[in-house]
């Protein structure tokens, strides 16, 4: 289990590592299994302090199978404290995402993962309406030889491609829902169909220091695209109210109309008024 950097007290306040008590009263929960949680390595020298869960005890969050990483903590740390480790889910199944902004969550690999797992992550999270956008550690995941968790091979000084093209990212460069980057020194390389046959490692403009920006930027833009969409369908659903209303009283008029044509007396029998 990686360690943890938010729970919650008593009342149900989120509490963070930084602000964590250890030794006195208060007691902290694990967010996603509500078990009780203890603090750890807080004299470390080695591992940043945190909250784990009590030896013997589970947590439902399985994904969570390795230490967290100081690359990992490096990269979240590029965004505020509340976007970070956030549930996601619902009562039948709930997981930490590294980062949730607005309308995506940001996933950090430093470790292997295998294409199931990625793929069981990428439906998970989109499932429950957020897009996914994923940071590999390049410099550590790049091999000369081919693997099979999903590694990109060193293919020239510019550009790397993936083993099991086919099964791999195919499917996932073509859905905007799903956006793989790999670290290499500072910079981000996407992930991209090239061909047919090929998907490959391309150069982007995004580097470790505006990433958090950018990502923030960009969803700003998507929530505001968002908005106008709905605005449009709040319109257009009132626009046909209207319009049923409307054919409503029409149809209203006519029977009106009629009833007041078959009761009209004739005109040999009406009378002028008085003046």
């Amino acid at each position: 289990m990686k360690g943890i950097q938010r729970a919650l007290d008593e009342n149900g306040n989120i509490v963070f590592i930084d602000n964590a008590i250890q030794g006195g009263e208060t007691k902290y929960f694990c967010e996603i299994c509500h078990k009780e949680l203890i603090i750890k390595a807080t004299n470390s020298e080695k591992r940043r302090k945190h909250f784990a869960h009590k030896k013997g005890t589970s947590c439902t969050d399985n994904w969570s199978s390795h230490d967290i990483s100081e690359w990992h903590l490096q990269w979240q740390e590029k965004f505020p404290k509340e976007y970070r480790e956030v549930p996601v889910g619902d009562v039948n199944e709930r997981h930490r995402a590294d980062v949730n902004v607005l309308l995506s969550v940001v996933e950090f690999q430093h470790s292997p993962i295998s294409y199931e797992d990625f793929v069981r992550r990428n439906r998970f999270y989109t499932e429950h309406h957020y897009d996914v956008i994923w940071v590999f550690d390049g410099d550590t995941f790049i091999n000369k030889e081919w693997v099979d968790d999903i590694t990109p091979k060193w293919y020239t000084r510019r550009l790397h491609k993936f083993k099991r093209t086919q099964n791999q990212f195919k499917e996932f460069c073509k859905d905007s829902k799903v956006v793989v980057y790999f670290q290499m020194q500072d910079k981000l390389y996407k992930a991209l169909e090239i061909t047919p046959r090929d998907v490959c490692l391309v150069p982007t403009d995004i580097n470790i220091n505006n990433f958090a920006k950018k990502i923030y930027e960009s969803e700003l833009n998507k929530l505001d695209e968002r908005q106008k969409e709905m605005e449009r369908i709040k319109r257009r659903v009132e626009r046909i109210k209207m319009d049923e209303q409307s054919k409503t009283k029409r149809g209203k008029s006519n029977v009106v109309g009629v009833n007041l044509y078959l009761h009209l007396p004739s005109t040999s029998s009406c009378r002028s008024p008085r003046l």
